[in-house]
């Protein structure tokens, strides 16, 4: 197998756009093996670049085709394997599990320097993320997403991706903003976000959407309010039973009124799941990500104005401090990213970040994990 790769992929490293287009040319049984050597030898550092070079810089169509191929043979792989007895054969569910298995090995594969909200593997990355985040609480996610598990979404921006795949999946998705930026006018990337999962069947697209020549009609499934108070949730009590963003809390002016809000129309044991960029925003910032620290309260509203959008100042754990207020329980605050604290930026800090510890300043990347209590 190893002279087989090497034949096939040449003596250097290849990057995996590189690899997939050549193993595509091979005969599918030694396609599957090929993919299964790449993703038993990929390390952090080409997973890091996997995607984000050759397929990123082409044309959309292309950048499905490929990620399409990578789909169906991480599936086949994963078969193969629990065929061959190389591992333990699901049981009852098994379909679901292989499912599982194949989702978290591509959500490994995706690169976190995708980043391009205009993607649509973005959404797909995104997608399997709170996906796989909300199976760890709840082993009957699959059957309450297919019975019309209620789902709200904070902060959607330009595209639909994760609220219209689950959607897809069944789920009754409602999308909120401050302001209408919804692009119901792109159809082309719902067409490629589609494409990008037409090999799995379980996604049903009539119901979710429909695409005219130059419109996207949402259905009732998925539901776009826009736009919204910026702590204030025009929405019945208890009326969802999972909320979750990305990369939308940190530009809410009014967080502990949105908390309030979120507990509000949460069900009783309801999860709320948030991923929080705290990094600055800005292009060229010249103290890297922490240089919205560095500025006086003054200098930083300044900049705000200039920017055009509201981005908040705090920091990981004053994140839970707010929605502990609100009255949730925090599951979970996890660091996915830190930023370095270096001397430049220790010597700059602003006043009130001043004498707090590395370890309260530099995460930058966040997931929180919440319950409103039964």
């Amino acid at each position: 197998m190893a002279s087989l790769l090497r034949s096939a992929l040449g003596a250097r490293q290849p990057s995996l756009f590189e690899a997939l287009s050549r193993a595509r040319m091979r005969a599918a049984e030694e396609r599957l093996f090929l993919v299964e050597q790449l993703l038993d030898t990929l390390d952090p550092e080409r997973r890091l670049r996997a995607l984000s070079n050759g397929v990123y810089q082409s044309a959309r169509p292309l950048q499905v085709e490929l990620w399409n191929e990578l789909c169906h043979w991480v599936g086949a792989t994963i078969r193969a394997r629990h065929h061959y007895g190389r591992d333990e054969t699901p049981g009852a569910g098994g379909a679901r599990q292989l499912a599982a298995e194949r989702d978290r090995m591509l959500l490994d594969l995706l690169p976190q320097s995708l980043e391009d909200p205009q993607s649509v593997l973005y959404a797909r990355k995104r997608f399997l993320w709170f996906r796989e985040r909300l199976a760890r609480l709840d082993a009957e996610l699959d059957s309450g997403l297919a019975h019309g598990l209620r789902l709200l979404e904070i902060g959607p921006g330009t595209h639909a991706g994760v609220g219209a795949l689950f959607a897809a999946l069944g789920a009754r998705v409602t999308l909120v903003d401050i302001a209408a930026t919804l692009a119901l006018d792109d159809t082309e990337y719902y067409r490629n976000l589609i494409s990008a999962v037409e090999r799995d069947g379980a996604f049903d697209w009539a119901g979710t959407l429909q695409l005219d020549r130059d419109r996207v009609v949402l259905s009732p499934r998925l539901e776009y309010r826009a736009p919204m108070s910026d702590g204030v949730l025009d929405l019945p009590d208890q009326c969802f039973d999972v909320a979750y963003s990305a990369c939308a809390l940190e530009h809410v002016r009014d967080l502990p009124g949105l908390a309030g809000e979120l507990f509000r129309v949460l069900a009783p044991g309801g999860i709320a799941v948030h991923l929080l960029d705290l990094s600055d925003h800005r292009l060229e910032a010249h103290l890297g990500a922490l240089t919205l620290l560095c500025l006086d309260d003054r200098a930083w509203a300044e900049v705000e104005s200039d920017a055009g959008y509201y981005q908040s100042r705090r920091l990981a754990h004053e994140y839970c401090d707010v929605f502990e207020q609100a009255g949730f329980e925090v599951l979970e605050l996890e660091v996915l990213d830190r930023a370095e604290v270096t001397a430049d930026v220790r010597a700059a800090l602003a006043g009130r970040f001043q004498g707090l510890g590395d370890d309260e300043i530099n995460p930058i990347d966040v997931a929180l994990v919440l319950v409103r209590p039964p």
